[in-house]
């Protein structure tokens, strides 16, 4: 995923190629077993 600040996770998906937020929620939740918003509330970061 490319890095950088988001704001919404439509703009975070838009800028990852995906056309829509549910399809994007979709493959992330398929990835990591958990929603875009409950990977972000775990504390993890992918930058460490």
């Amino acid at each position: 995923m490319k890095g950088g600040h988001f704001e919404k996770i439509t703009d975070v998906a838009y800028a990852n190629g995906y056309f829509d937020q549910s399809h994007y929620i979709r493959s992330f939740k398929e990835f990591t077993n958990t929603t875009p918003n409950g990977y972000l509330q775990s504390g993890l970061d992918p930058e460490k």
